[in-house]
């Protein structure tokens, strides 16, 4: 994967997040495994304008569900195959064919959002 590659997936990634409402103070849980599917929801939640927290797929259940709940995150990125019983309204399953469909479709380019020093993901 290349800088480009990544960062056209970010942007497209983060597209779809302002999509379903994520901007400046939101939080994104991340509930993936290790790889370039993580880095590339960082920066889209970053470039949507939104705070990520980190959900370790190898932890109980109930662990993560308690985090997600308590952090007040309004969506989540993540793998239905590892994240699917997390109670949550707005999800975006990266292993979901269709998701990838529509991934594919939004613009490449960097969402414009404007982002001041006091907010959350800084």
């Amino acid at each position: 994967l290349t800088y480009g590659q990544l960062m056209a997936r970010a942007n497209q990634l983060a597209h779809h997040l302002r999509a379903l409402g994520v901007g400046a103070e939101s939080i994104v849980g991340l509930c993936l495994p290790r790889g370039v599917d993580m880095v590339v929801a960082v920066l889209a939640v970053w470039q949507a304008g939104g705070a990520y927290l980190p959900l370790d797929p190898e932890y109980p259940a109930d662990r993560l569900r308690f985090m997600l709940t308590d952090s007040g995150a309004s969506a989540l990125v993540g793998e239905r195959s590892v994240a699917g019983d997390l109670p949550i309204d707005t999800a975006v399953w990266l292993d979901d064919p269709d998701v990838r469909h529509t991934l594919d479709n939004r613009p490449a380019t960097s969402p414009q959002v404007t982002v001041f020093p006091d907010q959350l993901a800084y």
